[in-house]
């Protein structure tokens, strides 16, 4: 479970998963924190069921009283709920161990790290600095160093990061455009990030495109644009 204790800036969202554990350890009703809001999902848990939401002071928030588990519109929190609510991951084959970078996560976001814990990928978090494009180099680090097989970059929009990763050496980015795009980026070029703009893309989109991803790669990328790949970078 994520600790909620510590002070947390901003809105934080409450989930439907995570409404439903509080609910589970509670003596009825809902309460929350001056800061929490309840995601559309969580909303239509509450109205189903006809549950009593309270909500506490600005004061008591602000000391630090948040009461049960949510989830916080950051990098950190957001990793932290796809670890803490992982499940049994599919047999389906993956690339391997792939690095997630965020940049200010918003619900769908959210709702689409709770589904990718289904998806059989294993996502590790990246998000070591403030700035996206501090973790953009980190990730690219960690894949030179052979730990990462390749990486998502999940951002607000996509044409920032796809003009910073492109600048790293070794990185072959692929804008989430559609997964037919992104198929074509893994077969051409031996795309190695995946770089999503969540405010330009349905929640369906992205999980499309970063399983098209993150699917087992037999082989990949054209003789003829591997090649001029390696004489810019100098290989």
């Amino acid at each position: 479970m994520i600790d909620t204790a510590e002070k947390l800036g901003g809105k934080v969202f409450v989930t439907a998963q995570m409404l439903q554990d509080r609910l589970a350890s509670s003596a009825g009703g809902l309460e929350l924190a001056a800061n929490e809001f309840l995601t559309p999902a969580a909303r239509d848990v509450v109205d189903g069921k006809s549950i009593s939401v309270h909500r506490t002071s600005a004061a008591v928030a602000a000391g630090g009283g948040l009461a049960g588990a949510a989830i916080a519109t950051g990098p950190k929190q957001a990793m932290a709920h796809l670890v803490a609510s992982a499940a049994m991951p599919s047999d389906r084959p993956t690339v391997g161990a792939v690095g997630l970078v965020l940049d200010r996560p918003d619900e769908q976001v959210e709702a689409l790290l709770g589904a990718l814990r289904y998806d059989g990928a294993t996502f590790f978090d990246c998000n070591r600095e403030a700035c996206w494009a501090d973790n953009l180099e980190l990730l690219a680090g960690a894949m030179a160093g052979g730990d990462l097989a390749a990486g998502v970059a999940i951002l607000p929009y996509a044409a920032d990061a796809m003009v910073v990763a492109g600048k790293i050496a070794g990185v072959r980015p692929v804008q989430g455009v559609s997964a037919r795009a992104v198929a074509g980026g893994v077969r051409h070029f031996c795309a190695n990030v995946l770089v999503v703009g969540y405010k330009t893309a349905t929640f369906g989109e992205m999980r499309a495109m970063v399983r098209v991803f993150t699917a087992m790669r037999e082989g990949c990328g054209a003789a003829s644009i591997m090649a001029a790949i390696a004489k810019h970078e100098g290989g």
